[in-house]
């Protein structure tokens, strides 16, 4: 539904950790996604606000879980917030919107 939008790429990181703690690259595989990077963005949705560095969506089919670590161009982002957007009273899942924070590099 809204493959026609999805014009830019994204690579997902997968990564395992060393004994010291630290993220070591492990796989990595591209995806297919609408990106926009931001200065700024609070939203507040009742009690809860959250900022973000980076807004990302994906197709509905997309696997996506909280701490997956992305690149784009040279940047390295952590997702922080996950949006199933549905339509109105249906079920089928449209779109995922996710929000990013910065992370530090994966070696």
């Amino acid at each position: 539904m809204i493959g026609h939008i999805l014009v830019d790429t994204i690579t997902k990181v997968n990564y395992s950790r060393n004994e010291g703690g630290d993220f070591v690259y492990s796989t990595q595989e591209t995806l297919n996604c609408r990106f926009r990077e931001i200065n700024d963005l609070t939203r507040a949705n009742g009690r809860e606000e959250f900022s973000c560095d980076a807004l990302v969506h994906f197709a509905p089919d997309t696997v996506v879980k909280l701490g997956d670590i992305f690149e784009y161009g040279d940047d390295h982002y952590r997702v922080s917030d996950i949006t199933k957007a549905r339509a109105l009273g249906g079920s089928d899942i449209k779109f995922i919107k996710c929000g990013l924070i910065r992370h530090r590099q994966v070696s």
